[in-house]
C-alpha cells in the first residue's frame, strides 16, 4: 500500500478499503493517515472497534502519531510494516 494524505484506512471508506472488505475486526473507518511536509507520516486512530496500534502499543482516539521507517502499524488484527521511502 503507498501512503495517500488524508486517507482513511477502513473496511467500508477509503482507498484501501478493498485490503480489508472481509474482515470484520476492522471498523468501517478505522484510522486515518496524514502527511505534513515538517514531520512526516502520521496516524490517527478514528475510535475504531477493536483498536490500532503502533509497534504493539495502543493508540488513543484522536491522538496523531508519527510513523516511522521500520515501525509496525496494527490495523484491528492486521499487522502492517512501515516502509518510509524518500524521494
Amino acid at each position: 500500500m503507498e501512503g495517500v494524505n488524508g486517507a482513511v484506512i477502513g473496511r467500508k471508506q477509503g482507498p484501501y478499503s478493498h485490503y480489508f472488505q472481509g474482515n470484520m475486526y476492522v471498523s468501517g473507518v478505522h484510522a486515518q493517515l496524514r502527511y505534513n511536509a515538517g514531520s512526516g507520516w502520521s496516524i490517527t486512530d478514528k475510535h475504531s472497534s477493536n483498536g490500532t496500534r503502533l509497534n504493539g502499543r495502543v493508540l488513543q482516539p484522536d491522538v496523531e502519531m508519527s510513523l516511522s521507517d521500520g515501525d509496525v502499524l496494527t490495523i484491528a488484527n492486521v499487522n502492517l510494516q512501515v516502509s518510509v521511502k524518500v524521494v
